[in-house]
């Protein structure tokens, strides 16, 4: 999640003025903390079948990070405390990611995404200060989506909302606000200049401009596949495996393996031959016979041998 910095004249000349985020970052950093010492995100990942997250924990620890008391919080985070009982939340979208990640496109959207926010927000309220009172139950999300990131980010530096959303990349570059400007009056904010009447910025990591807090989540960006297989990305939008279409996946191959098994029994007792036994002489200890195939004609010379051998007509390799 991304925070939009208070105002500095040398770290952050383009971070809130009137408003501050510091207590609120600070409560985000120990929500998020106690749903990972919980392991209520482990829980999400199961119930919501999403096998490409791995743990990446940036500032967990067995004890809750340490926050203001109730009454002694400021900006943002007394706001939502004492008046409106909402974090803002701002998004890109909404899109449909599915039953595992969430669609938000409906109201209520439900899914991993979702899901882990809730429990930050539920996590949140239940944080207390030295004194030992609660911030207090019943706090609610209220998402805002733009269309792009710079619409966005925009917004989270106006103060038009309080942090961006769970999913909100943090590993690429933060390029301008996008803002509307002309260059005979340049309204973009610090740090930033008007470029073909647009606001933009160097390219410098998100992580760096805004607040970060804690890893939320992350996820494997490489994955092995044969080299052979023709594939090139992978597709988000693609349909996800369930349960269901694993358990058919199963059927299918041993259905496919009982058949070819079943097959290759039949050749070869397609192409098995009868045999007969022929005597050869008698005597010594005991009567023996030679194997011949039934479309082989009898060979009678067998009786000139002196000596008693066991003899089949294939064993004439060397």
């Amino acid at each position: 999640m991304l925070v939009a910095p208070d105002y500095d004249a040398k770290l952050a000349p383009y971070g809130l003025r009137n408003q501050s985020s510091n207590d609120l970052f600070n409560a985000l950093n120990a929500a998020i903390n106690g749903v990972q010492n919980d392991g209520t995100d482990e829980t999400l990942v199961t119930l919501n079948q999403r096998q490409d997250l791995i743990r990446v924990y940036t500032c967990r620890q067995s004890t809750q990070i340490p926050v203001v008391n109730r009454n002694d919080t400021t900006g943002f985070l007394q706001d939502i405390l004492f008046n409106t009982k909402k974090l803002l939340i701002g998004g890109i979208g909404p899109s449909d990611w599915g039953a595992h990640d969430g669609n938000y496109k409906d109201r209520n959207p439900i899914g991993f995404y979702p899901g882990l926010l809730d429990k930050i927000v539920e996590k949140l309220g239940q944080l207390s200060g030295p004194d030992g009172n609660k911030y207090g139950e019943g706090l609610t999300i209220e998402r805002t989506y733009y269309q792009d990131s710079g619409l966005l980010f925009s917004a989270l530096l106006n103060g038009k909302i309080h942090a961006t959303d769970v999913y909100t990349l943090v590993d690429v570059s933060y390029t301008g606000s996008g803002e509307n400007c002309t260059k005979d009056n340049n309204t973009c904010r610090a740090e930033e200049t008007c470029t073909e009447n647009i606001c933009t910025h160097a390219p410098r990591p998100r992580s760096l401009h805004f607040r970060t807090t804690c890893t939320t989540a992350s996820r494997d960006t490489k994955f092995i596949t044969k080299k052979l297989s023709g594939i090139k990305s992978i597709q988000p939008d693609a349909p996800r495996q369930t349960p269901k279409t694993r358990w058919i996946g199963f059927v299918l191959l041993f259905v496919t393996l009982f058949a070819t098994v079943f097959l290759v029994l039949v050749i070869l007792l397609r192409r098995k031959k009868n045999y007969r036994a022929q005597h050869t002489l008698q005597g010594g200890f005991g009567k023996f016979v030679r194997l011949q195939e039934e479309s082989e004609p009898p060979m009678d010379g067998l009786d000139a041998f002196d000596d008693h051998i066991v003899q089949s007509p294939r064993d004439n390799t060397n």
